[in-house]
């Protein structure tokens, strides 16, 4: 895959995860999702941000959660 192919699917994927999250109602926002301490918000969240994600981001992140990746994941 070349540059201009990637973009297109990451476009795709987007769209579809759009089409998937929008009919949701305030309470299935709110529900548990399957990661722990995680509502459906939160992972959604996760999915988009981590698209900003840099390694120096990260770094202060990891040292903000004092070396836990979990701790990392859950605050962030």
């Amino acid at each position: 895959m070349n540059t201009d192919d990637i973009w297109r699917a990451v476009d795709t994927e987007r769209r579809n995860l759009h089409q998937l999250l929008e009919p949701l109602t305030a309470q299935q926002w709110r529900h548990a999702s399957l990661c722990e301490q995680w509502r459906v918000r939160d992972v959604v969240a996760h999915v988009v941000l981590s698209t900003e994600a840099t390694v120096g981001r990260i770094m202060v992140n990891l040292l903000r959660a004092r070396g836990s990746i979990d701790r990392m994941v859950c605050e962030t």
